[in-house]
């Protein structure tokens, strides 16, 4: 079957909606999209993720079950403490885990919090048809894991293995997987530090048989489709998390504003009741007066002319505590219309991106609007200006973010000159990190194209030129 015939079957399969779990940190999100068509063309009888986690991947298999309305038991088995790869936590992962999870998932999703050994005592052997890998990266706990569960996969098992394409500190997921691979039909994704795909069954699905069997220029294709769907996801969980960021300070601002003209109009509601008992105190001692006047006239005009001053302060009170419960009630109609207008505009934003032509064009419009923050620098940049076509520079950093194989926070992590000086990743790498060596992700390395690649021509960007020229050569990005 070929690349594009088999490209058809899974957009068929996809599911169109948007991943309803999109949380921080996004390591997996990339994946989401996948997991969604192995659900849905796998069928698998029995899940179980070793290694949840805030619960991106496995919310992923629970919601396309669901969604697919299948018959499917899915377990997802973690301590909720952490290990050294993802930092160690305290229960609030779990309970913010939960309070998602139980309203949508568990009359067929079970969270089991146990270790991954006492947890393979409750599968019986030939059980499990997809098992996702996700605890201790170590070469050694990877290896472990494997061996426990393996005898409880069934015939037409699926196993997952997350970070495959990560070789620093003391990852050795890629190690195990370069072994274990060698034994069985396999397919591997490079983007979102790398996911492989295990064929440790004999029997699968047609459509799952032909991923296995794609030539390389057909996986490239595969990859290059789900990279770009993964990034639209990973794009919309981080605007997530900056709106809802936004608004939990825009909120604690507003509380702390309404605090504080609360307690203002306290204490001017108290400064009232102690003006008005002291007004009723110079009311009676002025009866007083007036009964003595004959007696003590003087001392009655310098009371009375004292009273007097008194009066005209708390009127000058009344009319400024007045004033201010003027403002407090427009204070509170501004909050009011514009908590109207946030939950409008989030509206907009669920329906925005639920369309399925927004998620496609994210990249463009992501490069379009950064094109436009940036014109006038680079038209005041001499430099710039004699050295590159504006009109070249913008149709290739539109192909170049639009690849999929352009990762911005990864470039800027590695490059900290670049983070410093604030000049936009996407730039930057276009006019002179592609020249200059600088990677521009994991899926890309430049030394590789360029050794595998030597007759790239001095001075081009050697990403602009893969997908210029390399790709419709059917060259395979290194």
């Amino acid at each position: 079957m070929g690349g594009d015939n088999f490209c058809q079957i899974f957009s068929d399969r996809l599911p169109v909606e948007t991943a309803s779990r999109l949380v921080m940190p996004t390591s997996w999100t990339g994946h989401v999209p996948f997991a969604f068509w192995l659900v849905s063309t796998l069928q698998p009888r029995v899940i179980v993720e070793l290694g949840v986690h805030t619960g991106t991947s496995y919310c992923a298999f629970c919601e396309e079950v669901k969604r697919a309305k299948l018959d499917t038991a899915c377990f997802g088995i973690d301590t909720w403490r952490g290990d050294e790869d993802s930092g160690f936590y305290g229960e609030e992962v779990l309970r913010d885990l939960r309070e998602f999870h139980d309203p949508r998932y568990d009359s067929f999703s079970t969270l089991a919090q146990t270790t991954f050994d006492e947890a393979a005592t409750s599968f019986p052997d030939g059980s499990i048809d997809l098992l996702h890998l996700d605890g201790l990266r170590t070469y050694e706990a990877v290896r472990h894991d494997f061996e426990m569960w393996r005898t409880r996969l069934s015939d037409r098992a699926l196993v997952l293995f997350h970070d495959t394409n990560v070789r620093q500190n003391h990852f050795g997921v890629w190690r195990f997987w370069e072994e274990v691979k060698a034994a069985f039909p396999h397919f591997e994704f490079i983007h979102s530090y790398g996911l492989g795909a295990l064929g440790a069954g004999k029997s699968f699905p047609p459509a799952i048989k032909c991923l296995f069997e794609l030539d390389p220029s057909q996986t490239a294709s595969v990859r290059n489709v789900f990279a770009s769907l993964g990034h639209n996801l990973i794009e919309i969980a981080r605007l997530r998390y900056s709106i809802e960021t936004q608004q939990s300070r825009f909120r604690s601002e507003k509380q702390d504003e309404a605090d504080r003209l609360a307690a203002e109009l306290q204490r001017l509601q108290s400064d009232h009741s102690q003006l008005s008992a002291e007004l009723h105190r110079l009311q009676s001692d002025r009866s007083q007066i007036s009964v003595e006047l004959v007696q003590v006239k003087e001392e009655a005009s310098v009371l009375q002319t004292q009273l007097k001053h008194r009066t005209e302060h708390a009127e000058h009170v009344a009319a400024s505590f007045a004033q201010m419960r003027a403002q407090l009630h427009a204070t509170e109609n501004e909050l009011e219309a514009q908590s109207k207008e946030a939950s409008q505009v989030e509206a907009e934003l669920r329906a925005v991106m639920r369309s399925m032509s927004w998620q496609i064009t994210a990249p463009s419009r992501w490069v379009l609007e950064r094109w436009r923050g940036l014109r006038h620098a680079v038209s005041g940049s001499a430099k710039i200006v004699h050295s590159k076509n504006k009109s070249k520079l913008r149709g290739d950093a539109i192909l170049v973010a639009s690849s999929g194989l352009f990762d911005k926070q990864w470039y800027l992590d590695r490059n900290p000159d670049v983070a410093r000086s604030g000049v936009d990743p996407l730039i930057h790498f276009v006019l002179h990190g592609g020249q200059e060596g600088r990677d521009p992700s994991q899926g890309f390395r430049i030394a590789r194209y360029l050794d595998r690649y030597p007759d790239t021509p001095k001075g081009v960007n050697p990403l602009v030129h893969y997908l210029r020229v390399g790709r419709e050569r059917g060259q395979a990005p290194p």
